[in-house]
């Protein structure tokens, strides 16, 4: 960050960011890609400050979502986070390093990109409902690119 958080910070530092569609029917993947991309670059050393300075602006985006989700708005939430390019595969903890690095992910609407332990690719672990979850295993353009087997 630029400058630097104060030296007394330690941790790690998490963030939310969204999208709003506003009732618009997502015309391809590209549009959500980009709609995704955009609301992440808006995450600027501003952005975090104002978060973690005091805290109310995470609270406040906290509890107008839960609002909208109790009034019955058709809030549609999907849970994503990147561990990309963390150097899971360098870390030695005593015994080698790893094979294969994964993790837990619970509920569902979620996904966590992984490198691969070759540093080729990207695992996308992926939890959706079963039917959203047969949905995507037949869809042409995710099948080009994946497999729904691990990489074990």
């Amino acid at each position: 960050m630029n400058p630097p958080l104060p030296q007394q910070c330690i941790g790690s530092i998490c963030f939310v960011t969204n999208i709003r569609l506003q009732n618009k029917k997502i015309e391809n993947r590209s549009s959500l890609s980009r709609k995704i991309h955009e609301s992440i670059n808006e995450i600027d050393d501003e952005y975090i400050r104002k978060i973690y300075t005091n805290g109310e602006s995470f609270n406040e985006f906290m509890v107008k979502a839960c609002e909208e989700y109790e009034k019955g708005s058709k809030i549609g939430v999907f849970y994503f986070t990147s561990w990309c390019r963390f150097p899971f595969y360098e870390t030695d903890l005593g015994w080698g390093k790893p094979m294969w690095v994964g993790g837990a992910l619970r509920g569902n609407r979620t996904a966590c990109f992984l490198d691969t332990s070759d540093g080729g690719g990207i695992e996308a672990w992926i939890t959706l409902f079963k039917d959203e979850m047969a949905k995507l295993e037949q869809q042409h353009g995710i099948l080009a690119y994946a497999t729904f087997k691990p990489t074990l």
